[in-house]
């Protein structure tokens, strides 16, 4: 297995702080980490959700569920990483099927807190958005009430 993915997969070197995949855009290829660290983060780089270092692999859920990137990947150090592209991870995968079940376990897993990370933003922004409208409800409510001061002005008028 080793020796079939080092004839197919090309090195890539990158520094400190550099964008490898960014959430949304098309996955053609996995990445394994030879050296580095790399962060999942979100989208506008602010938050990380999680940390991969020698060893760890990313990417793999673009090509197991042929869909966009589902998070941003920064490199935290200078890294020495290995690229595999589609083609070949299919080919490899088709000879080894128990290393193509541990990615695609993998990929399910990952997808899944993928998943709980949307619900868990989708939810703040709920419930964000419903405290905007009981605060428009509330000033709604406020500018159409009689103003006490006019009514005591207009009873006396009379």
């Amino acid at each position: 297995f080793k020796r079939l993915l080092s004839g197919v997969m090309q090195p890539l070197l990158l520094l400190e702080n550099e964008y490898i995949v960014r959430k949304g855009d098309p996955g053609e290829e996995m990445y394994f980490i030879h050296k580095g660290s790399v962060d999942v983060v979100s989208e506008d780089g602010t938050r990380v959700f999680a940390s991969m270092h020698d060893g760890a692999f990313f990417g793999e859920i673009a090509l197991v569920f042929s869909c966009p990137r589902t998070a941003s990947i920064r490199t935290k150090t200078k890294c020495d990483l290995f690229v595999l592209n589609r083609v070949d991870f299919d080919q490899v995968l088709n000879r080894f099927p128990e290393i193509a079940k541990q990615v695609q376990n993998e990929a399910n897993e990952r997808f899944n807190l993928v998943k709980m990370r949307t619900q868990a933003k989708t939810s703040q922004q709920d419930q964000k958005k419903e405290e905007r409208d009981l605060k428009d409800d509330e000033n709604d409510s406020r500018d159409n009430s009689p103003n006490d001061n006019n009514t005591e002005a207009q009873k006396k008028e009379n």
